[in-house]
């Protein structure tokens, strides 16, 4: 009921009108239709350490591998940029609904998910040579499941709707590592359903577009243009150095330079570099004048 208080005779009559109090909602939490920074952070921040730790991870692997096969081991930039991407694919579901170990988890699993599923497309004969199912399909579906594990539940209030208009917040749930009670694991399957209806959209829809391509003979190419290059026979050209049209070029064939010639190159470049440093400590004292 409201509260009421009378002032004194000759004075201004006050009274508390009674008004409908709304849930507090504590910082970092946002109401809808907010920008909620913190969120934004946060993404950003879970977005750069997946793809670190995939990154690393897929690096760490390979150079295990060749040194169990060969007795040397090679760190090879395509495993560290195959990785990265991989964990760039992993976070992309979960970005603003995960803590940062959540995030390095998620891109450690991306990292060695990617490797072990480019050995699954060489074993299946898949025409992927860069890696592209590996990357993006194992490593998307990886991503949606992993929102259903390690979805916190403030960051998921903080992210989507919290309050209905009358001010009551709506039951919102988290991932598998985060929930309790009878909702534990609602998410994860929410998120499993999900997968397996992205997986059907795209096969349904690209499976027959793909049996078109091979009935009209453009599922492949000829087996002799794959050897020189689709770059070459396709595009008039390589986008990689030493491809058919510099072979051709005659103006990069000659002798390889002596000793002499790298001596000289050496001095040259110490001499530039000398100037520049020359020219840099003027450029400073003029600034300091």
């Amino acid at each position: 009921g409201a509260a009421e208080t009378r002032a004194r005779p000759g004075t201004a009559e006050t009274r508390a009108r009674p008004h409908a109090r709304s849930p507090p909602v504590s910082p970092p939490q946002a109401l809808a239709g907010t920008t909620n920074y913190l969120t934004i952070a946060n993404a950003a921040v879970t977005t750069t350490l997946a793809p670190a730790a995939a990154g690393l991870t897929a690096l760490v692997i390979g150079a295990i591998e060749s040194k169990v096969a060969t007795g040397k081991a090679m760190y090879g930039v395509e495993n560290m940029g195959n990785g990265c991407l991989a964990g760039l694919a992993a976070i992309t579901a979960s970005c603003n609904v995960v803590r940062p170990w959540a995030a390095i988890v998620i891109g450690t699993v991306a990292g060695a998910l990617y490797l072990f599923a480019s050995k699954v497309s060489i074993k299946m004969r898949l025409d992927d040579p860069l890696g592209a199912v590996a990357v993006h399909a194992w490593n998307g579906l990886w991503g949606v499941i992993a929102a259903g594990l390690f979805s916190d539940v403030t960051l998921v209030g903080n992210s989507y709707l919290t309050n209905d208009p009358a001010g009551v917040p709506f039951p919102r749930g988290g991932g598998l590592f985060y929930s309790g009670g009878p909702g534990r694991g609602r998410q994860l399957a929410a998120q499993v359903v999900y997968a397996l209806w992205v997986a059907a959209w795209v096969l349904g829809n690209m499976v027959p577009f793909w049996l078109l391509l091979k009935v009209t003979g453009l599922l492949r190419v000829p087996s002799d243009e794959e050897i020189v290059g689709l770059d070459h026979s396709y595009h008039g050209g390589s986008a990689y150095p030493g491809g058919p049209e510099e072979a051709e070029d005659k103006s990069l064939k000659g002798p390889a330079p002596s000793a002499g010639d790298l001596a000289s190159l050496k001095s040259e470049l110490a001499s530039l570099k000398a100037a520049v440093a020359k020219m840099m400590d003027m450029i400073r004292s003029d600034l300091a004048m």
